[in-house]
Formats: structure tokens, C-alpha cells, sequence
């Protein structure tokens, strides 16, 4: 652990990690420190002992999660996966904007940068012929991973979101999630 933390952010995975490291650097927040859950909500039980050591630390605890499909339902389900395990979070925020169904594959699709548009194009008429025929269509992860192969950019931890060529890091749909970050100064909790 490191010294001078006031926030361990526990996050979903090593993407979600990449990006809020560089949202944090970019937004010279050094006092958080970003660890990955390797899952979801399912994986906060096990982070437990980790979230316990941070506080008995003198570090305060946050968590960003996907909403998928219900925000309002994940909150529930967050909440209720905090108290039932007693973990020590402070705050939490739910991805894309904390409100809005979606998840980081969410954000990083509105964060494509315009250049780059055209590989959606195409994705779009595959899915469309793959649509026509019946099958599965991919999902959000299988469009960036395609968007990710397709520009030779690394994926998971190694992925560069600095990469103005490949990602619009003043995007708007991020505004939510630095406010977020911004706030992990605060000494209030949720």
C-alpha cells in the first residue's frame, strides 16, 4: 500500500482501472489508490479483508461498478452486498453517469474518437448481416475490443486512454465520473 492514500477505489477490472488511473493523473488526484476487483458486484464479498486492512489504515472506501441494466436495482444490490458483508465503503458510483443503465464499455464507446468513427460503421453493417441470418449479435465489450484490435491499442491494465489519437479524454459523458473523483476529497459519505 502505498504511503499518503486517503482512498482505496476499488473497481471492476483492470480496464475500468486503467481508466480511472488516467481520469486521476489527468486530473493530478494522487491521494486515490485504484484496485481491481476482478469482477463485479459478485466480488465485493471477497475484496473484504483488503477493504478492512485499507480502513484500519486510515484510508477511507469507494467503489465504481457497472449498472448494467438497472441502476437503480444495482444500487439495491450494492447496498445490500455492503451491509450483508460489512464492508467498509464510503462511496460508491455507478457507471456510465451513476444514473443511466450501461457499464465502461459504455463510456468508452462515446469517447471514440471521431477519426475512428468509421469502424463502428462497418461493425454496424456486420451486425446487421449477422441479424438478417439470425445469430447472436456481439455485445458492447466485443464492439471495443474490435475497435481495440482494429488500431493495434493494447487492452485491460496496459490499454492508453492518454491516446488522443484513439480516445477523447474531454469527452463529456466522463464528467460524471471525475465529479465523482473530485468529491473523493470530501469528508462526507454516502
Amino acid at each position: 500500500m502505498k504511503a499518503n492514500v486517503a482512498w482505496s477505489l476499488f473497481v471492476e477490472g483492470p480496464s475500468d482501472q486503467a481508466l480511472v488511473r488516467c481520469l486521476l493523473d489527468e486530473m493530478a488526484i494522487d491521494e486515490v489508490e485504484v484496485e481491481s476487483l476482478d469482477g463485479g458486484v459478485s466480488k465485493l464479498a471477497t475484496a473484504r479483508s483488503g477493504m478492512t486492512i485499507r480502513r484500519g489504515a486510515g484510508r477511507r472506501v469507494a467503489l465504481v461498478l457497472d449498472a448494467d441494466d438497472n441502476p437503480v436495482a444495482r444500487q439495491a444490490e450494492v447496498a445490500q452486498e455492503v451491509k450483508r458483508h460489512a464492508l467498509p465503503v464510503d462511496r460508491r458510483f455507478l457507471l456510465p453517469d451513476n444514473k443511466s443503465p450501461g457499464c465502461l464499455e459504455t463510456l468508452l464507446l462515446n469517447m471514440v474518437v471521431d477519426a475512428h468513427l468509421g469502424i463502428f460503421e462497418c461493425f454496424d453493417q456486420y451486425e446487421a448481416c449477422l441479424g438478417d441470418h439470425r445469430y447472436q449479435t456481439p455485445d458492447l465489450k466485443a464492439r471495443v475490443y474490435a475497435y481495440c484490435h482494429a488500431l493495434a491499442i493494447e487492452t485491460g491494465a496496459k490499454k492508453n486512454y492518454r491516446s488522443s489519437s484513439h480516445w477523447n479524454l474531454a469527452a463529456p459523458c466522463l464528467d460524471p465520473l471525475r465529479e465523482f473523483l473530485r468529491g473523493l476529497d470530501l469528508s462526507e459519505t454516502e
